[in-house]
């Protein structure tokens, strides 16, 4: 049987599955970090700051205090508020870094880290080394850092940066910058973040970030769970029980190219009653799961873990691939825990 503990799966039944984050457009361009909102501090402004040193971001309010992620990528550091150590960088409080592989309008790629501070709160189940989608969510705005201030000392707003170069949390002799800099913003590596999130800003290449490894306790990391009674994300597995018809799991929103990820890989274990599997996916130019764009696999269902390498040779895999679905089984009987699948990692991958 499909090794994990019945109570720590039915502690988790009877949540609302849906996607976290809201997701915007499916294309490979940046979002903006919130939904609507005004900018109160510009990019490389001398204004914002009373030793007169420039501004490295933007500074955002919102009615909306959620914070959604610009691109797909990957967390780099999760840096909590400590007042004994923030003196040394700038003051930024709770803070994400994100990863990306942009594509300029020269059309080469590069290496970009969206960073994101003063937040309230993170997201419950984010971890460093975690592939991320467009529009997740990543926490609430907040007023954390500040000049040794316990409360924090600036108002309520997003401090949100775009760097060419790795944003350190301790960039104290290292020549590195965060937050305010003595000279103009673009010399030390920063790009207009209000440029990045235009249209005719940067496109992302989200090849290398589709991936879902489901090691963040309780992070189904933005997968839509369709007709489960229960689930639960514990010690880098994610455990469901299907209930009724045509139980399925789809991805997160995604934009990569179909021409390099030709498989899709997963390590699986089932407690279905049928080895019946099968694969959906939605492309730019046919943004829907339908069974023209279905491909059939075998299920090993003895609840034992399998890696599989399902190759996407299929005459509609081609363009941009914007999501995928997996469905494990035909059917399942909600709350019983004998019928559970699970996955410790899902992929999509240029080689078997």
């Amino acid at each position: 049987m499909l090794k994990k503990p019945s109570e720590l799966f039915f502690a988790a039944l009877f949540f609302v599955l849906s996607t976290q984050g809201d997701l915007f457009a499916q294309d490979a361009r940046f979002r903006s970090p919130l939904n609507g909102g005004s900018t109160v501090c510009g990019f490389n402004s001398t204004s914002c700051y009373s030793a007169g040193k420039y501004h490295s971001a933007l500074d955002m309010i919102s009615s909306d205090k959620n914070i959604y992620a610009t691109n797909a990528g990957k967390i780099v550091a999760i840096v909590p508020n400590d007042l004994t150590t923030n003196n040394a960088d700038h003051n930024m409080g709770n803070s994400i870094i994100i990863e990306h592989k942009a594509i300029n309008p020269q059309g080469a790629m590069e290496i970009l880290y969206s960073s994101y501070s003063h937040l309230e709160s993170f997201s419950p189940g984010l971890y460093v080394n975690e592939a991320i989608t467009k529009g997740e969510k990543l926490g609430v705005i907040g007023k954390t850092g500040g000049e040794s201030c316990a409360g924090g000392c600036w108002g309520v707003h997003l401090h949100f940066e775009i760097k060419r170069a790795p944003v350190l949390h301790n960039p104290s002799g290292s020549g590195q910058y965060w937050g305010y800099m003595p000279g103009n913003a673009v010399n030390y590596g920063y790009i207009d973040p209000a440029w990045v999130v235009s249209p005719t800003g940067l496109t992302a290449n989200g090849n290398d970030y589709a991936y879902w490894e489901f090691h963040g306790n309780s992070n189904n990391e933005g997968w839509s769970l369709i007709n489960w009674s229960g689930w639960s994300v514990n010690g880098g597995t994610l455990f469901l029980d299907p209930s009724g018809n045509d139980p399925h799991i789809k991805s997160p929103e995604l934009y990569v190219d179909a021409s390099v990820l030709k498989y899709l890989k997963f390590s699986m274990a089932s407690n279905a009653a049928d080895g019946n599997g099968q694969i959906f996916f939605k492309t730019a130019s046919e943004n829907d799961y339908h069974e023209n764009k279905k491909i059939d696999f075998t299920v090993q269902n003895n609840g034992q873990f399998k890696d599989y390498s399902i190759p996407l040779t299929h005459e509609k895999w081609t363009g941009k691939i914007t999501g995928i679905r997996i469905d494990p089984a035909t059917a399942g009987v909600g709350g019983t825990n004998a019928d559970t699948i699970g996955w410790h990692w899902i992929k999509l991958s240029q080689n078997p």
